[in-house]
C-alpha cells in the first residue's frame, strides 16, 4: 500500500459493526470503508484464511463497486477493506437479477443469496435507478475453495465435485421462504454448473421463468432424489413456505394475490411432485440455447482459459503475457503467475487449431501432467481450470456421440436403443 494510503489509513478509528460467521465487521467514523478481520477455523490452511482471498473475489464479484477492496494492516490484525455499502434489504427479484450477472462476470454462485443483508439496494437519488449489491462474500468464499478442492484432485474426481454440492440442500430449503426467485435460480444456476459448465452467459434465466423452473427442477430430481432425508427437507421446506405464504394474503391479501398474478416466474406455492425427467427436459432446453458443438465447446475453454488469465493478475498484449511493475511488486508469486498464464495462453492455441473432441481432450490432460508446471499447479488454480475444461469436453463429446448413434439408427428405420 502507497504510504500515504497507509498514513491516511491508520489514522481512522474503527467502531464495530457486527460479529458474524467467517469476519469481524468495523466501519470507519464517516462511514465510508468497512473493515473485516477474517475469523480462522483451526481446520482450514492459511491459504483459504489470507484476506487477499476474499479481496479477490469481492473485486469479483463487485467488479463496478469503487474503491476497490485491499489488503490493510489494523491494530486488530491483518484484514481487508472494502466501501460502506448502505441501502435497504434487496428484494426477491431484485436478487435474483444479481446473481444471474455475478454468475455471468465471474462463474459464482452466491448460494446464501437470500440470507438477510446479503444484499443491499442502492438508490440513486438522481435517476430513482436501484441496484442489488452483494455485500457479505464469507459463504461465496467457503463454497469457492471447497470447489477448488474437489477441482484440484484430478479428472475421476469430477463426480465428487457434483457430489459435495448436496451440502447446499439445507440452506437453500430454508431460503426459499420469502425469496421463492432467488432460491429457483440458484437451483437452476447450480444445474447448470453441474451439468453445462461450458454456459458462461445465462441472461436468458431473466426472461425465460419457465427454464428457471425446468432446471430447478432437474436440480431437485438429481440431487434430492437421491436421498430420502433431502427429500424430506424439502417436504419440510414446502410446508413452511405454505404457511409462510398464508401468513403474508391474511396480512395483505390483494398486495399477495397481484404479486402472484403479475408475475409469471412465481413460485407454485402448492407441493409439487418433480417430473422423472425433468433432467432430461432441462438438458434438452438447455441445448437449444447453446448447443454442445465443437465450436461452441472450444469457446467455452477458451473463455475458461482467459478467465484464469486474468485472475492471475495477467494482460495478454499482442500474444504476450504482460504484469506492470505495480502488480508485480503487490502481487506474490509473479514469476509463476507469469508461468501459469503462458500455459493457459498455449494451450488456448492448441484448442483453437484443434479438430476434434479428442484432440483437446489429449492436450488438456498432458498438460495436468506436466511436472514442469507443478509450482503452477500449487500455487494458482489452474488445475480446476483445466478440469473445468476437461469436463466440458468429455460432456460434450458424450453428447455428439449420443446423437450421431441416434442418426444412424434413423437412418437404417429402427429406434435408437433407449
Amino acid at each position: 500500500m502507497p504510504k500515504n494510503k497507509q498514513d491516511s489509513f491508520a489514522k481512522q478509528k474503527w467502531t464495530p459493526l457486527g460479529f458474524g460467521r467467517f469476519n469481524n465487521v468495523y466501519v470507519n467514523q464517516d462511514k465510508t470503508l468497512v473493515l473485516k478481520i477474517q475469523i480462522k477455523a483451526g481446520n482450514e490452511t492459511d491459504a483459504y484464511d489470507v484476506p487477499s482471498r476474499s479481496v479477490a473475489l469481492w473485486n469479483k464479484i463487485n467488479a463496478d463497486i469503487t474503491p476497490p477492496a485491499r489488503v490493510v494492516m489494523s491494530e486488530m490484525g491483518e484484514g481487508w477493506v472494502c466501501p460502506y455499502i448502505e441501502g435497504e434489504q434487496s428484494t426477491d427479484l431484485e436478487i435474483q437479477e444479481a446473481i444471474i450477472d455475478i454468475y455471468n462476470r465471474t462463474g459464482r454462485i452466491v448460494v446464501d443469496a437470500p440470507s438477510p443483508k446479503n444484499f443491499v439496494t442502492r438508490v440513486n437519488p438522481e435517476t430513482g435507478e436501484r441496484k442489488a449489491v452483494c455485500i457479505d462474500i464469507g459463504m461465496a468464499l467457503k463454497l469457492e475453495q471447497r470447489e477448488e478442492e474437489a477441482l484440484n484432485q484430478s479428472f475421476t474426481s469430477l463426480a465428487a465435485w457434483k457430489l459435495h454440492r448436496r451440502g447446499y440442500i439445507g440452506f437453500l430449503a430454508r431460503s426459499t421462504i420469502g425469496y421463492p426467485e432467488t432460491s429457483a435460480t440458484i437451483k437452476a444456476l447450480l444445474f447448470i454448473q453441474n451439468n453445462r459448465s461450458d454456459m458462461y452467459d445465462v441472461t436468458f434465466l431473466k426472461t425465460n421463468p419457465d427454464l428457471v423452473k425446468l432446471c430447478r427442477d432437474a436440480y431437485d430430481k438429481q440431487v434430492l432424489g437421491k436421498d430420502d432425508k433431502h427429500k424430506a427437507i424439502e417436504k419440510a421446506r414446502q410446508a413452511i413456505d405454505e404457511r409462510f405464504q398464508e401468513h403474508i394474503k391474511q396480512k395483505a391479501p390483494n398486495q399477495a394475490e397481484s404479486k402472484d398474478q403479475s408475475h409469471p416466474s412465481a413460485e407454485n406455492r402448492q407441493h409439487r411432485s418433480i417430473n422423472v425427467n425433468a433432467e432430461k427436459n432441462a438438458l434438452a432446453a438447455l441445448q437449444k440455447q447453446r448447443e454442445q458443438n465443437l465450436v461452441n465447446t472450444k469457446d467455452s475453454c477458451i473463455h475458461a482459459l482467459n478467465r484464469y488469465i486474468a485472475e492471475l493478475g495477467v494482460s495478454i498484449e499482442e500474444g504476450r503475457s504482460k504484469m506492470s511493475f505495480f502488480k508485480k511488486s503487490i502481487l506474490s508469486n509473479a514469476d509463476i503467475r507469469m508461468k501459469g498464464a503462458d500455459a493457459a495462453m498455449a494451450l488456448i492455441k492448441i484448442i483453437q487449431s484443434a479438430s476434434s473432441f479428442d484432440v483437446m481432450g489429449n492436450e488438456i490432460f498432458e498438460l495436468s501432467k506436466d511436472q514442469a508446471l507443478l509450482p503452477v499447479m500449487n500455487k494458482t488454480n489452474l488445475l480446476p481450470c483445466l478440469n473445468q475444461c476437461m469436463q466440458m469436453v468429455v460432456s460434450a463429446n458424450k453428447v455428439n456421440v449420443e446423437l450421431e448413434k441416434k442418426i444412424q439408427h434413423e437412418s437404417r428405420g429402427s429406434s435408437p436403443p433407449t
